[in-house]
């Protein structure tokens, strides 16, 4: 259930606006902010309708970091997300429900919701929407300060997988780190040569760390030979 509700704001100032906004609960515990740009993980979401729960984003709320989860059983995709400040968020999208602390919703209405929130550079808090509710549902609140947009979405039933019992513990081989980018570009080339076979497969080999990785592939009787050079310097730890 979704609902959109314009303002009467009064203020003919948009500064005032801002002035007011930046000022807005200060004191009061407020509800998790989810960015926008996390819309695009529910992509990974199953759309089996036997597991059920897979077809959920899991959110879970660990205090200074959010984490969601959704995975289609071939794939796995964590997000740690360090939300905004709640209190530079709108007041005038007051949380009269529960801080979320775990709940599973629909991965569909989680894209959905996320991907109407429109950009603001200049004022970029409002590129957030709020998180709040209870056992059973969530409300998912976001304003651009002149309209509201408050959507109840429906926990899912169901248990998500235990994913952190997926993740290997042991000591790696060996670590590579790439420009992601690069390689989303150089494996879209071997699907688009692998045309329509059923068999997208590939194999990556991975030597020293300052070693170029190797990609295999098979496409309609062609063999692929490509390789990757790894970054030199990263943030990732």
């Amino acid at each position: 259930m979704s609902g959109v509700f314009l303002l009467d704001l009064f203020l003919e100032d948009r500064v005032m606006v801002k002035k007011k906004v930046e000022r807005a609960g200060k004191s009061k515990p407020g509800p998790v902010l989810l960015h926008k740009r996390l819309a695009t993980i529910a992509d990974c979401a199953s759309k089996d309708m036997i597991r059920y729960a897979l077809k959920g984003v899991q959110i879970v709320n660990q205090g200074d970091t959010v984490k969601l989860e959704v995975s289609d059983g071939k794939r796995l995709f964590q997000v740690y997300h360090k939300p905004a400040d709640h209190k530079d968020f709108p007041s005038i999208c007051g949380n009269k429900f529960k801080k979320i602390q775990k709940i599973l919703i629909d991965a569909d209405e989680f894209r959905r919701v996320l991907k109407n929130i429109k950009p603001n550079k200049l004022i970029p808090i409002v590129e957030n929407a709020s998180l709040s509710g209870g056992k059973d549902h969530s409300i998912i609140t976001s304003t651009d300060l002149s309209m509201v947009s408050v959507n109840k979405l429906r926990a899912i039933e169901g248990n998500f997988p235990d994913t952190e019992s997926v993740f290997p513990s042991g000591r790696p081989v060996t670590e590579v780190i790439v420009n992601a980018k690069l390689l989303i570009e150089m494996l879209s080339v071997i699907v688009k040569l692998q045309g329509k076979s059923k068999d997208n497969s590939v194999k990556l080999t991975l030597y020293e760390k300052k070693e170029a990785m190797r990609i295999d592939a098979k496409a309609q009787g062609d063999k692929i030979r490509a390789l990757l050079m790894p970054l030199a310097m990263s943030n990732i730890r």
